[in-house]
């Protein structure tokens, strides 16, 4: 059974920073929410790099050797659609998860759901840690922002942790 990641406090709080190319396929680095993450986030922001300042996020976790609290998970982008023109929530854009920084074997979905102008990500992830299987998922917690054009998109949200053996 999945159960929230502390969920009296900010331990169950994750910032998910993924890109998605439709050549190359998805990567998102996931940080714990702290002064840190925030900081990278409000940087992106004020510089409006989004691709460029996720790609650097992806790329400083990916060298910073491995953390539980921080990693890195690698997928496939299988589809990306075209926006929805009514109120109707589809799914937007999904793939696989193909292996993690801290797991090579690791597996899941991920997926972006719109409905509207809205966009809620959703990642769930198998990794064996330590001689265990965890799953983990990441669901919309209070905001985030996302681009999309043509080939490629990239979100960064808030989201809350769930996990279990």
């Amino acid at each position: 059974m999945l159960k929230e990641v502390g969920s009296d406090s900010e331990e169950g709080k994750v910032y998910v920073f993924a890109v998605a190319y439709e050549n190359e396929g998805f990567r998102a680095a996931i940080l714990p929410q702290n002064e840190e993450s925030n900081k990278l986030k409000e940087k992106i922001e004020e510089n409006y790099d989004y691709f460029g300042g996720i790609e650097e996020v992806i790329l400083q976790v990916e060298n910073n050797g491995d953390y539980g609290d921080q990693f890195v998970v690698y997928g496939t982008l299988e589809e990306l659609n075209e926006p929805p023109q009514r109120k109707e929530e589809i799914t937007f854009a999904y793939g696989e998860i193909n292996r993690s920084k801290r797991d090579s074997s690791a597996s899941g979905t991920w997926e972006l759901k719109q409905s509207g102008s809205n966009y809620k990500p959703y990642i769930k992830i198998l990794e064996n840690l330590n001689q265990v299987d965890i799953i983990r998922e990441f669901t919309p917690g209070n905001g985030g922002f996302t681009g999309v054009t043509d080939d490629r998109f990239y979100f960064i949200f808030h989201a809350v942790v769930t996990e279990g053996e």
